[in-house]
């Protein structure tokens, strides 16, 4: 397992944005993945001075068998099972099917390949998500002043369908977006592959959860260097 240049940073900066939650959600097997996560967390995760730790706790992170199926792609993150609400969730995401069910709540971000010089979480990533998180602030404190509701009315999907297009670029590749993405009579039910030709490397790192790369998308995140 290759750890992606910057994570450490990326996280602690995460945590430090007030208001900003962190959860971690995978495809991958617990088996596999939560070794990985326990991991970075021995890493990246202790807190400093009173800050919030980096890496999310036990209760923050999500497996398989909390994706949900769909007819073009096995392990869908319904984002509405998170129970926060949608126009203040965002997903950064290598799989860009993964988050079929809810395009406009999207940063897709290309894979990483071992590249040493990648810098795309602190120098792209980080600063998208601090701007939407200082926006949302920004919204709900002129709501107090005026006396209004503690929350906003702040949504990051229109900025995030502005900046990546996702849902355009879902319907190019022959694939509807959207809830209706979702087998909703199987909601969850996605946790283990059927006994076929897969391989046990891959029953570990995530079975059959395969699907047209990010890095296949225009607007990914990290795709503007490799067009310069």
């Amino acid at each position: 397992v290759l750890e992606r240049p910057g994570l450490g940073p990326f996280l602690r900066g995460l945590s430090a944005l007030p208001g900003v939650e962190v959860v971690f959600f995978t495809a991958g097997l617990p088996e596999y993945a939560r070794p990985i996560m326990d991991a970075l967390a021995d890493r990246h995760g202790a807190a400093a001075g009173g800050a919030p730790a980096a890496v999310p706790p036990p209760s923050h992170r999500l497996f398989r068998e909390a994706t949900s199926p769909g007819p073009a792609y096995p392990c869908i993150k319904d984002l509405a099972r998170l129970g926060r609400p949608l126009g203040r969730t965002v997903i950064v995401e290598d799989t860009a099917l993964a988050f079929l069910a809810h395009p406009d709540n999207g940063v897709p971000v290309v894979p990483f390949r071992g590249d040493g010089d990648d810098r795309i979480l602190e120098e792209a990533v980080l600063p998208l998500l601090a701007g939407l998180a200082a926006d949302a602030r920004g919204g709900d404190e002129g709501e107090q002043q005026a006396g209004g509701p503690a929350l906003s009315s702040f949504d990051v999907r229109p900025a995030l369908a502005a900046r990546f297009g996702m849902r355009a670029w879902f319907e190019a590749q022959g694939v509807t977006p959207g809830e209706g993405a979702l087998d909703k009579g199987a909601a969850g039910a996605a946790a283990a592959p059927a006994a076929d030709d897969s391989t046990d490397e891959e029953e570990e790192e995530g079975g059959p959860c395969r699907a047209l790369p990010a890095s296949s998308a225009a607007s990914a995140v990290g795709d503007e260097e490799e067009e310069e």
